[in-house]
């Protein structure tokens, strides 16, 4: 193994760590010769699995971050909810005052019908906020305090908030989401990683010959607009297009046609820039949390830091030995982790080029690593066919998770922080509880590779993956607890009862901006009874829900935008991609 490391046999050294494991223990032989049932399923067997047990014990916190972005908005929209109600009371109030004075002449069966229907409607709206208002003080109860970092800019904050107000909430019964597919030409060969930014407008690559190459996607759409626009004027006037001219190479030229193309090259050149850096295949990139850095791993041994405003590296981190197979952001900023092929992962900060942390315990190479959400742990999955979760602060193992069937591709941790999807080289997907550290199920369909896995935001409800078969693939997820989405579901329940009862003027206008809240945070389009229908519809977890092929492009990257849209990409391919027998992505 050392002689392979040392000359730099990548590819036999891959095809080795996958069919070959070797573990070295003193004393006599342990094994464990009982069956592993399901419900034992990603527990290790043998002398490995002996020490798991020890590690599994480890007692772990599993809770969001107290006073997080979504926590904060949560609050606010419901403070001002609130409000609306407690005007829209004093406004039923001064109107039943009124209709007090009015007695002394009657009032018609009509009247009192309202009335009640009124007192009905207000009742419903206060019980929905009372329940909406217990739902988030529970949720209070399991969050853990904030890590120390550095504060967000209050435009990133901004830029969120919109978000937020815009999420579309899906679900695998009748709300799946849209999806964005962004194809990259003439790359077969040589695109090796991609990834987007968190406000959807950049795409940033890799590529083999050591190029990282960023795409504005808002300059790109200008661009075909352009061309669109140029072709129809073409088509309108074929007189002006028919102006020609002899070329050098005594061939004719269209001149408005050699016009347009270099227009064309010119908005190309613009929208699209190259950071360049790297000695070796890029292996692995990502956006930091507020969208200022791109981080990026390479076989070149390094981990460097860009900034997409500066369009230049700013620092280049070295630590491994060995490759570097992928890199994460922390989704609460300043920090990033990184896994190689020295069979370690480390932990960095943008303040600092030495490692904070290393974590090492894996026998082989370390493919990939995830952040937990709250940011206290850190997933790591190996050739050796395990998946480790790591403590940050103490740096130490607290989770071991094993029997899987081939090394792993890709990682993703459910909203709610409880689940760890792990996506495999066979095409199967295991769930794990990260309490128990079992496996919960086991997703197949996918028929080479899992390169890319993504939850979507909210209560994670769909769980988005593409692969080498050139398919994206939707299954159903466990809800999780969510404190805007329990907020909007009873909003739901209001509003659905408003609908039945309409109320009077007063409160038809609370109870209209109640369902315009609820329209919004769930696509906006739907009607009220829309809405709550997608409260009530339930699809059981762990299914194959939907499947989307591409014609000729395998799926390295989904991610779901903080809006709920997704997005997917990959290279182009003139033949149908053949299940690889190497490592994933590398």
């Amino acid at each position: 193994m050392h002689h392979l490391q040392g000359s730099k046999q990548w590819l036999v050294l891959n095809i080795v760590n996958q069919h070959v494991r070797f573990e070295l223990h003193e004393g006599r032989p342990y094994l464990d010769t009982s069956a592993a049932d399901e419900e034992g399923a990603g527990l290790l067997q043998g002398r490995a699995g002996h020490e798991a047990g020890s590690i599994n014990s480890t007692p772990l916190d599993l809770g969001l971050l107290r006073d997080g972005v979504e926590d904060q908005f949560a609050d606010k929209k419901f403070q001002g909810l609130q409000e609306e109600e407690k005007k829209a009371t004093q406004a039923a109030t001064a109107a039943d005052d009124g209709d007090a004075l009015m007695l002394d002449d009657g009032m018609n069966v009509a009247q009192q019908a309202q009335q009640a229907a009124q007192k009905r409607s207000k009742a419903v709206k206060e019980r929905a906020l009372a329940a909406a208002k217990q739902k988030q003080d529970i949720l209070d109860t399991r969050r853990m305090p904030m890590i120390p970092v550095l504060p967000f800019h209050e435009k990133h904050k901004s830029r969120i908030n919109a978000d937020l107000e815009h999420r579309t909430t899906v679900n695998p019964a009748d709300h799946l989401p849209s999806c964005c597919f962004f194809t990259i030409l003439n790359s077969r060969q040589t695109l090796t990683a991609l990834t987007t930014s968190p406000d959807a407008k950049q795409v940033a690559a890799g590529f083999s010959d050591s190029m990282i190459r960023v795409y504005n996607l808002a300059g790109l759409a200008k661009q075909r607009g352009v061309l669109s626009k140029r072709v129809r004027e073409q088509a309108l006037a074929p007189s002006v297009a028919g102006k020609r001219r002899r070329g050098a190479d005594d061939m004719d030229v269209d001149l408005e046609e050699e016009e347009l193309q270099e227009e064309l090259e010119d908005l190309s050149q613009r929208q699209t820039f190259n950071l360049v850096g790297h000695s070796s295949t890029v292996n692995a990139i990502c956006y930091s949390a507020d969208q200022q850095l791109l981080f990026s791993a390479s076989s070149d041994a390094t981990v460097r830091l860009w900034s997409t405003e500066l369009r230049k590296g700013i620092a280049a981190l070295r630590g491994h030995v060995y490759p570097v197979w992928d890199v994460a952001a922390c989704p609460h900023g300043t920090y990033l982790v990184s896994g190689g092929s020295d069979r370690t992962a480390r932990l960095w900060s943008t303040e600092s080029v030495q490692p904070l942390r290393i974590f090492a315990g894996h026998q082989s190479d370390v493919d990939v690593v995830a952040w937990h959400p709250n940011s206290h742990y850190i997933a790591t999955g190996s050739s050796d066919s395990t998946v480790r979760l790591w403590d940050v602060a103490m740096g130490s193992c607290c989770r071991l998770m094993g029997a899987q069937t081939s090394c792993l591709t890709s990682l993703a941790f459910s909203p709610d922080g409880r689940q760890l999807a792990a996506g495999t080289e066979d095409g199967s997907i295991a769930v794990y509880d990260l309490g128990s550290a079992r496996r919960m199920a086991l997703l197949e369909g996918h028929e080479g590779p899992v390169w890319s896995m993504s939850y979507s935001h909210g209560c994670g409800s769909v769980l988005a993956t593409g692969g080498a078969d050139r398919t994206v693939r939707l299954y159903s997820m466990p809800k999780g607890d969510n404190v805007l989405d329990a907020i909007n579901e009873e909003l739901a329940a209001a509003a659905a009862a408003k609908a039945v009862d309409p109320g009077s003027a007063a409160t038809g206008r609370s109870a209209g901006r109640l369902g315009a809240l609820q329209g919004t945070a769930t696509g906006g389009a739907a009607g009220l009874g829309h809405a709550a229908h997608h409260t009530t519809a339930h699809w059981p977890p762990y299914q194959l829900v939907r499947t989307f092929t591409t014609r000729a492009t395998p799926v390295i990257h989904v991610g779901f935008t903080c809006r709920n849209l997704l997005l997917a990409g990959g290279p182009w391919n003139l033949q149908p991609v053949a299940k690889p027998k190497g490592k994933g992505a590398k």
